[in-house]
């Protein structure tokens, strides 16, 4: 995670970040989420989502029972997979 972090946080990129470190998307975002949970890195320059975007996923997370079982799919399809998996994990995880 540190090293996907220390990247990021000089690239401003995950596509960036994922191709330095020859990792996929998915594995960066997750350690993101991580640094996201840990507080060290914020949501909102990760996702490069603003408020309302970031507020619509969350309100739909808590439709969709996300707080209670953790399970994304629901929370991805209930958004018509607008959204990333990544993305959704990394705006979710500071609700951890």
């Amino acid at each position: 995670m540190n090293v996907s972090l220390d990247h990021f946080l000089e690239l401003k990129s995950v596509d960036a970040v994922a191709k330095k470190l020859d990792l996929n998307t998915k594995t960066v975002y997750a350690h993101l989420a991580q640094a996201i949970a840990a507080g060290l890195v914020d949501r909102k320059e990760v996702t490069e989502l603003d408020d309302n975007e970031i507020d619509y996923i969350e309100e739909t997370a808590e439709m969709t029972g996300y707080m209670e079982d953790k399970k994304l799919k629901p929370v991805f399809d209930a958004l018509d997979g607008l959204y990333d998996y990544g993305v959704l994990r990394c705006v979710l995880a500071e609700l951890e």
